[in-house]
């Protein structure tokens, strides 16, 4: 494997490992609220771990700067159910 493609695994693991954790919060949040609105964040978030996943075939010196902004509005959307 080159350095590029090492790259852009490493950063659709980041990617997965994120979403999961948006799932995860969701799933509290659902147990503890039962409310509709986190049923439909938790089925949107599980859509956007599904796209995570099947973009790992895509060509990675297309998708290298769109992967590093989905990381960067994914740990903002973090940082934003956190508080």
């Amino acid at each position: 494997m080159t350095w590029e493609e090492n790259i852009h695994l490493v950063l659709h693991i980041t990617q997965v490992i994120i979403v999961s954790f948006i799932i995860y919060r969701f799933v509290q949040n659902y147990r503890e609220i039962k409310s509709s609105f986190n049923l439909g964040l938790i089925l949107f978030s599980v859509a956007m771990l599904l796209q995570v996943i099947f973009a790992l075939s895509l060509d990675i010196f297309v998708h290298v700067a769109s992967e590093l902004f989905l990381i960067i509005a994914l740990l903002t959307f973090i940082l934003t159910i956190q508080k």
